[in-house]
């Protein structure tokens, strides 16, 4: 069970993990007792001393396709997956932070970062070449993809068309000039 912590806990129950790596001290399994940890600044209680990715996920009400959750270590950050599990007996882990996934998107090969799970025509043109001139009607533009996810795996963009995008999807983005 993992609920938000609040003061009316009895302390004498609670192992406080970032107290304990701080004074370079570990974790020990007691039966009966909460183990409190911090996923972005907020602190929450596991009466296990090992939770799963997924129970993370859960409590942070972020969906894992959308989000990503990261260990804050001495090291720097490692990304936790759902199917992970976490040992709070292991030295430095208590803190996790949520962010939003980015997409590595392939726009006429060169590589791009993508925030959204969606992108529109529009969009796509403009990481191609910076700008999108649709009030000029002697530009029009072409735009297709490849290797999309199940819902739109591949095919062709027109204006007002939006797709869901994953990370190595590939757009191929081509301006005409009418002459």
């Amino acid at each position: 069970m993992i609920k938000k912590f609040n003061n009316t806990f009895d302390n004498n129950n609670v192992c406080d993990i970032e107290d304990l790596f701080k004074k370079d001290r570990v974790v020990i399994y007691k039966p009966q007792t909460y183990y409190k940890f911090k996923v972005d600044g907020e602190k929450y209680l596991s009466d296990s001393v090992k939770i799963t990715g997924s129970e993370l996920f859960d409590i942070a009400e972020v969906n894992s396709s959308n989000f990503d959750i990261y260990q804050i270590t001495k090291n720097g950050e490692e990304k936790i997956t759902p199917e992970e599990t976490i040992d709070f007996s292991k030295k430095g882990i208590e803190r996790f932070i949520i962010k939003k996934k980015s997409f590595k998107l392939l726009v006429n090969a060169s590589p791009k970062l993508w925030k959204n799970e969606e992108i529109s025509f529009e969009e796509v043109v403009i990481l191609a070449f910076g700008h999108c001139d649709n009030g000029n009607v002697n530009k029009a533009y072409t735009v297709t993809y490849a290797n999309g996810p199940k819902e739109n795996r591949n095919g062709s963009m027109v204006k007002g068309d939006k797709v869901i995008v994953k990370s190595k999807m590939r757009f191929n983005v081509t301006s005409t000039d009418k002459s």
